[in-house]
């Protein structure tokens, strides 16, 4: 019987070294047939913030940022992984992604965060387990 399908893999980055480890170790474990996604999730920008009003950074120049630091830690992957950044709330498009790319396993690490600051933050981890097609495996530190 198999729980999920092992073929396609997707990890969210955030650029903390629990997101970073989460993908090293997925990159370990999975098998050389494995397509291992990678996606990043950028907050919008909000047109009163000062590099929108002082025209020193856009949408574009966001990504193109994101996408020299992500290949900086990984430059050796490029035939492994399929890097994507996405714009908007972590969870909805960690979601989306999974499901638009057919990923049988999602990896991701979890905070821990716990009381008030999970009350008020809430956790991506957790809406992505409650509402992704597909399993997640969390891995704590």
């Amino acid at each position: 019987m198999v729980l999920f399908s092992k073929d396609r893999i997707l990890v969210p980055i955030d650029f903390s070294e629990a997101s970073l480890k989460a993908l090293e170790e997925t990159l370990a474990f999975a098998e050389a047939s494995t397509a291992v996604h990678a996606i990043h999730v950028l907050s919008p920008l909000e047109p009163t913030e000062p590099g929108i009003v002082w025209q020193a950074i856009d949408a574009n120049t966001r990504k193109e940022n994101v996408q020299k630091a992500f290949w900086e830690k990984f430059p050796d992957q490029h035939e492994k992984i399929t890097f994507a950044i996405d714009e908007g709330k972590p969870g909805a498009q960690i979601i989306d992604y999974a499901e638009q790319h057919n990923i049988g396993l999602i990896v991701m690490p979890s905070r821990g965060r716990t009381g008030l600051s999970r009350f008020f933050m809430g956790s991506v981890t957790e809406r992505v387990m409650r509402f992704a097609h597909c399993p997640v495996l969390v891995l704590r530190d």
